[in-house]
């Protein structure tokens, strides 16, 4: 996106640290492991962000494409920073939970967008970059960032530790057959591919997740579709799980006919894509 036009934002505070707020340490805690998967779809439910904020909340010309944008920038400078595809995955989730919370003005969207990178990156990477270095791959300095960080945290409440697609896939993708080692990292490609599209918010994360086995398991041609086995652990109609492989499907298509540069090579062979764009190909003939 353009360079944003100068910003109007709180008075500039200390970036803040993670061990500032005690709730943010509580937040994914679960007792009893047979218990996790179903607190998770509870806490989904309690969590998400408004699958039609962009219609009903923003009201200052942040649409669609726009989002579009900002997302498709987001993963590129995750990709630039080595930062994981949870911390991706997570910063996209806080970027429509805080958009979900007031009417931003678009020439603070880019802004706040980094600022969930860099508040995901302090909370998952072992190692996260440093202030400067989100800072270098953007056109903000260090104030604009740290109040923009205060912002953020403000509009969710410091609820950081959210369920996202990425968060369920330990836990559905031994439920199905698909024990190839490039799995996990085909789920991670088409979630970063969909993610751009703000029609994803329609489908819970769980949901998302189960879609996302279910077009890998169909990309590497292993035998029954998975999706009656993950509907039935969710809890779901297998059409609403259908329903998401194929709004995904045709997602990662687009991804491809366009080529969008936000290809991940993290810990992700690059013949993953090439599976996928193959099995897309095959679907059409």
């Amino acid at each position: 996106p353009p360079s944003p036009s100068p910003l109007s934002l709180p008075p500039p505070v200390v970036c803040v640290s993670m061990s500032d707020n005690a709730s943010s340490s509580r937040d994914f805690v679960c007792n009893g492991e047979e218990n996790t998967l179903a607190w998770l779809r509870k806490r989904e439910q309690e969590t998400c962000p408004r699958s039609d904020y962009l219609e009903k909340v923003q009201k200052r010309g942040f649409h669609s494409e726009e989002r579009e944008l900002v997302v498709q920038w987001m993963l590129e400078v995750a990709d630039t920073l080595d930062l994981g595809h949870n911390v991706s995955s997570l910063a996209i989730c806080l970027l429509d939970r805080t958009l979900s919370r007031f009417s931003a003005d678009p020439s603070l969207v880019q802004v706040i967008a980094l600022t969930c990178l860099m508040v995901t990156a302090k909370l998952l990477e072992p190692s996260p970059p440093s202030l400067r270095n989100f800072c270098d791959c953007s056109p903000f300095n260090p104030e604009e960032v740290c109040q923009a960080e205060r912002l953020v945290l403000a509009k969710v409440d410091w609820r950081l530790r959210v369920p996202t697609p990425s968060t369920f896939l330990p836990y559905l993708l031994p439920r199905s057959i698909l024990l190839d080692p490039h799995a996990m990292a085909l789920c991670h490609s088409i979630f970063d591919a969909a993610s751009m599209d703000a029609s994803l918010l329609s489908f819970l994360p769980s949901v998302v997740a189960a879609g996302a086995i279910t077009l890998a398991h169909l990309t590497y041609g292993f035998g029954s579709n998975p999706s009656n086995k993950l509907s039935a652990t969710l809890g779901v109609s297998q059409e609403l799980v259908e329903k998401c492989t194929t709004y995904l499907r045709d997602t990662t298509e687009r991804f491809h006919t366009f080529e969008l540069p936000v290809t991940r090579n993290i810990s992700s062979p690059a013949t993953v894509l090439e599976d996928c764009s193959m099995f897309l190909q095959k679907e059409k003939r």
